[in-house]
């Protein structure tokens, strides 16, 4: 048996070189975090049982909006949910985007370069993160945002990518809405009876996305049974219904 998992790591090694991978070969680090990505399941998570599985909260404040173009995140929060109830368990952090955080970002979310000297850099933070996520079911508002920060450091440092269920709060709440929106964090709390948390940053931002999808995933599954995966199909349905003609009104 010790030969076969040999032999298949041979191999695995040798198909890394040939992706260009070689950094996963000699950085343990990189490594570990590559395999804690891959040892996500998403289709076992997406069979469970909503009143069963695990969710995490998460937002981020950045430096700008495109991280294709150099913006990095300066503070990130994910919450855990254990059944869509929170359960008190959080990882929250500012990050240290190693360049100039821009007056116009720091207008929104108050963070200055001054804040960030001592604070860890995303790829310090990282296996923290990915550990906290675990197989949770993400909760993020506009998610493919979040998505795209933090998957263009996994795949730099360890050649991979988030592959966590997730539940886009924007839109679930156009699903039962029965309309497509493009509409702000704060425009559908207000809208699901949501009360403001306070300043805007990252912890009060998650929260809210929680928040919202405790109060939308039982007026769209109201039963006792429904599956993780149910509720991540729900937040498609309007888009595909009313993807040819947009509705921007919230």
């Amino acid at each position: 048996m010790s030969e076969i998992r040999d032999s298949i790591a041979a191999l695995r090694d040798r198909l890394l070189i040939r992706l260009g991978k070689k950094k996963l070969l000699t950085d343990p680090a990189a490594r570990r975090l590559h395999e804690a990505c891959l040892a996500v399941d998403p289709g076992r998570v997406r069979r469970m049982p909503i009143t069963e599985s695990r969710f995490v909260a998460l937002d981020l404040e950045t430096t700008g909006l495109y991280p294709s173009l150099g913006d990095e995140i300066v503070s990130i929060a994910l919450l855990e949910l254990s059944g869509l109830t929170f359960s008190g368990k959080r990882y929250t952090t500012l990050i240290n985007p190693e360049r100039h955080i821009p007056s116009s970002s720091s207008a929104i979310h108050g963070i200055s370069d001054a804040d960030i000297q001592k604070a860890p850099t995303i790829d310090d933070a990282l296996p923290e993160i990915i550990a906290f996520l675990g197989n949770a079911v993400i909760i993020a508002h506009h998610a493919n945002f979040d998505f795209r920060f933090l998957n263009k450091r996994l795949h730099r440092k360890a050649a991979s990518f988030l592959r966590n269920p997730w539940i886009d709060t924007m839109m679930l709440y156009g699903t039962w809405r029965r309309k497509q929106f493009q509409c702000s964090l704060d425009e559908v709390a207000k809208n699901c009876g949501i009360s403001d948390h306070g300043r805007h940053d990252a912890p009060r931002d998650a929260k809210i996305a929680g928040e919202i999808v405790q109060f939308l995933a039982p007026r769209l599954l109201p039963g006792s049974k429904e599956t993780v995966g149910q509720l991540i199909e729900c937040q498609f349905d309007e888009y595909e219904r009313s993807f040819a003609s947009p509705n921007p009104s919230c």
